[in-house]
């Protein structure tokens, strides 16, 4: 047992629950910085200290960080739906206090949750290194890549006590935004194929991910560094589809559609909600297209090589059980 305090943002959420399960494996200290109204039963053990309150209130981020050694910031708005507001405030507005409050503070590390989303949208040579530039040819109303992109911006501030973290696509048990918009449109058949449907994911076990992000937080040589977290596919997006219609017994997708005419329907249909102040996503989103279709081109060298990391679940078993979880918890 290391005895250290380890301060994790977004707790309850996917990702931030499975970095505070593999710190208290560790013999580590977590305190889990949650709102008020979180449900936190699943946080209920020795090694883990609740500490509720809004990361945009100062004096809260101050008083969580007594005695902390690293922070797992974790916490961020998910989702592709919503306006610019909404992204800043759950994104980089969460952000900026907690880094000016570490600045002040004598934490060891702060492990940054970024994304590859950060990066806008790609192109030039393959494969894409950590190096790039961020924010590349966003599109209309791109909110979330540019906060993400924003947000690295804010903890860069800390220097060589920071590492970045940036995570593809995640998904697993306990996924309540991205695989469960798919697995209802499969049942409303809506769902085609983009494109000729042989184009290979970039999705990652959020179990693999926790891995990654816990290294990054104890390894010595990621201080100041950044890492991708990709996959370099294992599943077709045709295979992908195939295999969530057999486990949830519905006839398979045959119908296509072109990549181009896709996300054009899916700017209209932006366009549509965001005109009637729409709450809730459309059906169809450019985000969501953009998921489907990203590269497996970006390199994780730097992470295999530094952290000795590598994804473990195969996307078979991992997208049976979190189709399981989902029919279990009736989300489906």
């Amino acid at each position: 047992m290391t005895g250290k305090l380890h301060l994790v943002t977004g707790a309850t959420g996917l990702l931030g629950s499975r970095v505070v399960d593999r710190l208290v494996q560790r013999g580590d200290r977590v305190r889990a910085f949650v709102r008020a109204s979180s449900d936190t039963g699943a946080l209920a053990r020795p090694d883990v200290e609740l500490f509720r309150g809004e990361l945009t209130d100062a004096d809260a981020v101050r008083d969580a960080l007594s005695g902390v050694s690293t922070v797992y910031h974790c916490a961020a708005r998910l989702g592709d739906w919503g306006p610019w507001r909404a992204f800043e405030h759950g994104i980089v507005s969460t952000t900026r206090p907690l880094v000016a409050a570490c600045g002040k503070s004598p934490i060891e590390r702060f492990i940054h949750i970024s994304s590859v989303a950060a990066y806008g949208h790609l192109s030039g040579p393959q494969p894409w290194t950590e190096s790039q530039p961020l924010a590349q040819n966003l599109w209309y109303w791109d909110y979330y890549a540019k906060a993400k992109a924003l947000s690295e911006q804010a903890v860069r501030e800390l220097g060589n006590r920071v590492v970045v973290v940036r995570p593809t696509w995640i998904y697993g048990p306990g996924d309540r935004t991205i695989l469960p918009r798919i697995v209802q449109a499969l049942h409303a058949g809506t769902v085609k194929i983009l494109g000729s449907g042989d184009n290979l994911l970039n999705l990652l076990h959020v179990d693999d991910v926790a891995d990654g992000v816990v290294l990054a937080g104890t390894n010595e040589h990621a201080a100041g560094k950044t890492y991708n977290l990709c996959s370099t596919g294992e599943l077709t997006q045709r295979e992908f589809y195939a295999l969530l219609c057999e486990q949830l017994q519905l006839p398979p997708v045959s119908r296509r559609v072109p990549v181009r005419l896709a996300h054009g329907f899916g700017f209209a249909c932006e366009a549509f909600g965001r005109a009637r102040r729409q709450s809730h996503p459309p059906k169809v989103t450019r985000h969501g297209i953009s998921l489907l279709m990203r590269p497996t081109a970006f390199s994780t060298k730097a992470a295999r090589g530094d952290l000795q990391w590598q994804p473990r679940i195969e996307a078979v078993q991992g997208l049976r059980e979190t189709v399981s979880w989902l029919q279990a918890e009736a989300l489906v």
